[in-house]
C-alpha cells in the first residue's frame, strides 16, 4: 500500500538509505538535502517520514502512545 506524505511535509523521492552513497557517507547525504527537507521530511522508497532532528526524535521516544508505529503490525482487514 503506497500512502503519501502527510500535508506540508517535504518529500525526499531519491533518499534511499540502501544505496552505496548513503552507506559511505550518511552524513555527508543528509546534509546535502535541501534545508527545505529538514528537519523531516517523507522518503517513499520506505513510506515513512525520516526525522533527523535530536530534539524531535527524543519527543518521539518520550511519547510512544503518540507516535507508535503498533499499527503497522496489525493486520489488514477488509470491511
Amino acid at each position: 500500500m503506497i500512502r503519501e506524505a502527510p500535508p506540508g511535509c517535504p518529500v525526499e523521492a531519491g533518499f534511499d538509505p540502501l544505496a552505496p552513497e548513503y552507506l559511505a557517507d550518511p552524513i555527508a547525504v543528509l546534509e546535502a538535502l535541501p534545508a527545505g527537507s529538514r528537519p523531516l521530511f517523507y522518503a517513499p522508497s520506505l513510506d515513512h517520514v525520516v526525522v533527523l532532528d535530536h530534539g524531535l526524535i527524543d519527543e518521539i521516544f518520550r511519547n510512544p502512545e503518540v507516535y507508535s508505529a503498533a499499527n503497522t503490525q496489525l493486520p489488514l482487514m477488509a470491511w
